[in-house]
């Protein structure tokens, strides 16, 4: 899987912003055309329902599957699943054998995930994972992408944060608090 984050790329290359909502509809456009099987592995059981089969109404002949374990963001540094269930998962990808992995959990869980179980997914033949975080709910249609306006202005992120109440919360919450942290690192 293609987990590194490599900004210097996207310099290289010209990409200003690629972002994941509008990245899937050329991956999944990709895998149909060459007969490549997705799957999608995050978001709530029913997000990743809806998002699927929304996917497949846009693209029939995609060989699509997917699941939602339950996690917990406290289990571990390094984990957000229950040993069973990572092996679970595990095992489900290794029947449905994708080629492509579409993560919906968020950072920083899926790369991390994705980071722990490298080896493994490359013995299982899965070629690229994406970190899709909350793409999984604009897929299922529960939330609509920002105005064109604000994505070519690079300000998505303002207007999620304007119109998600819990995105809100979380930003007045843990904005002041890191930059507290960070005075008091600057200070010791």
């Amino acid at each position: 899987p293609k987990i590194k984050d490599d900004r210097d790329f996207h310099q290289r290359h010209g990409i200003k912003k690629y972002a994941g909502s509008s990245m899937v509809f050329d991956i999944l456009d990709f895998a149909e055309k060459n007969n490549l099987k997705v799957f999608f592995l995050g978001a709530s059981e029913e997000n990743n329902q809806k998002a699927r089969k929304k996917v497949k109404e846009r693209f029939p002949k995609l060989n699509l599957s997917g699941y939602s374990p339950p996690y917990e963001k406290k289990i571990a540094r390094d984990s957000c699943f229950q040993k069973d269930e990572e092996e679970k998962i595990l095992n489900q990808l290794k029947k449905f054998k994708p080629a492509i992995l579409c993560a919906f959990f968020g950072a920083p869980f899926q790369e991390t995930w994705f980071s722990n179980n490298r080896k493994k997914l490359e013995n299982l033949g899965i070629h690229i994972g994406v970190s899709m975080g909350g793409t999984a709910d604009f897929l299922s249609g529960n939330l609509k992408r920002a105005p064109k306006f604000f994505q070519i202005t690079n300000l998505e992120w303002f207007y999620r944060l304007t119109t998600e109440k819990n995105r809100s919360k979380r930003f007045f919450t843990r904005i002041p608090l890191f930059v507290l942290l960070c005075v008091k690192d600057i200070n010791k």
